[in-house]
C-alpha cells in the first residue's frame, strides 16, 4: 500500500499515512500534518497508557521514528495541535519522499 497527501491530515490521519510502504506528500495548499494526544470522551489518555506502546510498535513496524512520532503527539493535547514543518517529516520517515524537501 502506497498512501500520497495532497492536503491537510490531521488527528488520527498521520497514523493512517504512515501505513503505506511509500509515504508520499505533494505540495499545495497547506499538505499539513497535525499529532495531538489521545483521547476519549473522558479526556486525554495518559502517555503511560498502553496504546501508545502499541501506536510505538505500528511505527517501528512501519519504519517510521516511534520515538519522535509519539514526542510530537504528547506535545499537544486533545483540543491542540502539533504541526512539524515538512521538513521534520523526513528525517523520522514519517514520509518518505516530499516534493522539493526530502526523497528516499
Amino acid at each position: 500500500l502506497r498512501t500520497t497527501l495532497h492536503g491537510p491530515c490531521f488527528s488520527a490521519c498521520p497514523l493512517v499515512f504512515a501505513g503505506g510502504t511509500e509515504r508520499t506528500i505533494w505540495m499545495g495548499p497547506g499538505p499539513h500534518l497535525g499529532f495531538h494526544q489521545v483521547y476519549t470522551s473522558a479526556g486525554a489518555v495518559p502517555l503511560s497508557d498502553e496504546i501508545y506502546q502499541e501506536i510505538a510498535l505500528y511505527l517501528d513496524a512501519m519504519g517510521v521514528d516511534a520515538q519522535v512520532v509519539i514526542r510530537w503527539m504528547a506535545s499537544a493535547g486533545p483540543s491542540e495541535m502539533y504541526e512539524p514543518s515538512l521538513e521534520l517529516l523526513c528525517e523520522p520517515k514519517v514520509a518518505t519522499w516530499v516534493q522539493r524537501v526530502c526523497g528516499f
